[in-house]
């Protein structure tokens, strides 16, 4: 049997991270797990926040690869948009190329298009703010935070381009958008 292949999973606690814990050890994958927040059931989980560079670049050494989950995946104030989907994806992605990680999946969000109101549509109000429930909108000419890694201002990790997946070099890790490929 083949060596476990470490993958570090950002955003480990949350929906899609929790059924990735779940699926991808009987795949021959050791996980590191990352999240803002503590796993229930995982003592060696990280908790940490990617706008914390040492923390991140603590976390990247060693692995062979990089699911990335972590962000806000709905519609927030930009400064924290800016923290946690620009400055902390800009983190790892720069952690993955100092340390030689060939190979990140970026999970973008389906809410990166933008959004027009639903008519009548509302969802439960979180304590800080209340929200609206949306639409997807392809009328939005602006790129959300979560649309490609190219927002993110990682141009030393990603050619600027939406939706291509870009080969590795020796500079840039391997990635594809999950929606396209």
């Amino acid at each position: 049997m083949p060596a476990p292949r470490t993958v570090l999973l950002t955003g480990a606690a949350g929906g899609l991270g929790t059924l990735m814990r779940e699926l991808l050890p009987a795949y021959g994958y050791e996980l590191r797990l990352m999240d803002l927040r503590p796993i229930e059931g995982e003592p060696e989980a990280i908790v940490a926040d990617l706008a914390d560079l040492g923390a991140v670049r603590e976390a990247v050494r060693g692995v062979d690869a990089i699911i990335h989950l972590a962000g806000i995946s709905l519609e927030a104030p930009f400064e924290e948009i800016l923290g946690a989907n620009i400055v902390g994806t800009h983190h790892l992605y720069e952690a993955a190329r100092e340390e030689g990680v060939r190979r990140v999946v970026f999970a973008s969000s389906n809410h990166a298009v933008g959004f027009t109101p639903a008519p009548g549509a509302t969802t439960p109000s979180s304590p800080s703010r209340p929200r609206t429930a949306r639409t997807p909108s392809t009328a939005c000419p602006r790129p959300s935070a979560r649309t490609s890694p190219s927002s993110t201002g990682t141009s030393t990790a990603w050619r600027p381009s939406r939706c291509a997946s870009a080969p590795a070099s020796r500079n840039r890790p391997a990635s594809g958008c999950c929606r396209c490929g």
